[in-house]
């Protein structure tokens, strides 16, 4: 769940993680497909992708699923070695949900 409110219920946060090896060999597409697809499967409405700004392959990965860049907050997410600003990307995945 994206905020364990009542309220948002509807609303779901996707979040992924890949080693460095890992890059560059399809994963992230692939996991991004399941994550919508399971939160179809649970009946969420609408997704929110949290990311560190200039992460290049997220941001391509979430335009390529027709998320849309919503917000940015600066220097919000610490790394261990500074402060960077991190994107807030969102879906509306309702008109699926009856397919």
């Amino acid at each position: 769940s994206f905020i364990d409110r009542e309220g948002y219920d509807q609303v779901a946060e996707l979040s992924y993680y890949f080693d460095h090896a890992a890059q560059g060999q399809g994963y992230g597409t692939k996991m991004v497909d399941w994550l919508i697809n399971k939160a179809l499967d649970l009946h969420y409405h609408k997704l929110i992708a949290i990311v560190a700004a200039g992460n290049v392959p997220s941001e391509k990965i979430l335009s390529k699923f027709e998320f849309t860049l919503k917000g940015l907050l600066p220097e919000v997410m610490y790394t261990g070695a500074q402060f960077v600003d991190v994107e807030y990307w969102y879906l509306d995945i309702s008109d699926r949900i009856w397919d």
